[in-house]
């Protein structure tokens, strides 16, 4: 008579022990083929180390594209408003909340001036390159066509001095903007010179 060796119970055939049938070994039963060990099924693998967001480049590409505008506009100032007009008109619309945002980081970097004039008027800005050019100097507003002039001169020196020694005021020169009519305006707005005024009749 033949004899089958024993075999414990609750096991398969050709199942070692401690794995239930069909279950490939270092895995537990139920977890998805290719799943890899030390990370739970359905947990997806986190974004590659030192990856830079793309919302980053983003907000560098538009902070480049203010810098490079305001740095064309030379001595002349500009607005918000203006600013979102010309990006939109050249079919790279920015937001203006987005424009605020960069144009205060260029402020506190000492890279852009702010001047407000008024509280009916849009607060204006300036790129400068070099923040020392400013802090030395008056400014000229011209308020037809908004450039913006740096003024030296000995007189505006000597009424800082006054302002400080008899009146016991130290004025913030860098600050300071004295608005008015720039000479190319002026010149522009001028009545054309040689017309004839008289009817030419005789008395």
């Amino acid at each position: 008579m033949s004899h089958r060796p024993n075999r414990p119970a609750g096991r398969s055939s050709g199942t070692p022990a401690g794995r239930s049938p069909g279950t490939p070994a270092g895995r537990s039963p139920g977890t998805p083929a290719g799943t890899s060990a030390g990370r739970s099924s359905g947990t997806p693998a986190s974004p590659a180390a030192g990856r830079t967001p793309a919302s980053s480049h983003y907000n560098t590409r538009q902070r480049e594209a203010i810098v490079a505008y305001l740095t064309a506009l030379g001595d002349a100032h500009v607005t918000v408003e203006q600013i979102a007009q010309h990006f939109a008109q050249s079919g790279t619309p920015i937001g203006r909340t987005t424009i605020y945002r960069q144009l205060n980081r260029l402020e506190s970097e000492g890279l852009l001036r702010r001047f407000a004039t008024d509280k009916a008027t849009a607060d204006c800005y300036q790129y400068i390159a070099t923040p020392q050019r400013c802090s030395t100097h008056f400014h000229l507003l011209c308020s037809s066509c908004g450039q913006l002039l740096h003024v030296d001169c000995a007189m505006l020196n000597a009424l800082q001095e006054h302002v400080a020694a008899e009146h016991d005021f130290t004025l913030d020169v860098a600050a300071t903007v004295f608005r008015g009519t720039c000479r190319e305006c002026l010149k522009a707005h001028e009545s054309p010179q040689g017309g004839n005024d008289s009817q030419g009749g005789n008395d």
